[in-house]
């Protein structure tokens, strides 16, 4: 219960782009990718991880490549399939799957 209170934590202080860059620089991105492997059957957990994904990776290109290569795009696509009827989730996981999706259109372009 009490992972849940912190990931609720950092969903909130990710809504600030200050924030996003500190909560990456200072690995909480990687440690939340880390709980959410473990814990994405639960529906509290996946639907405050997937919002928490969705506010960490909101412009932020250094915390973006590192959910990429954490395969947080699979890792969403499963809850999303594990959590068919919980629409909160598959709101905010598919959110996080835009904010991902985004970057790599920015990237070809740059590319």
């Amino acid at each position: 219960r009490m992972v849940i209170h912190i990931i609720q934590v950092i969903a909130v202080l990710s809504r600030n782009a200050e924030n996003r860059a500190l909560l990456g620089i200072q690995g909480a991105v990687k440690q939340l990718m880390e709980c959410f492997t473990t814990h994405y059957e639960s529906p509290l957990f996946a639907e405050v991880c997937c919002a928490a994904l969705w506010n960490v990776a909101m412009s932020d290109q250094r915390n973006q490549r590192q959910l990429k290569s954490d395969n947080a795009v699979e890792l969403l696509i499963n809850t999303m399939e594990y959590h068919m009827d919980n629409v909160n989730v598959l709101a905010n996981a598919c959110g996080a799957i835009a904010q991902l999706d985004l970057q790599s259109e920015s990237d070809m372009e740059a590319g």
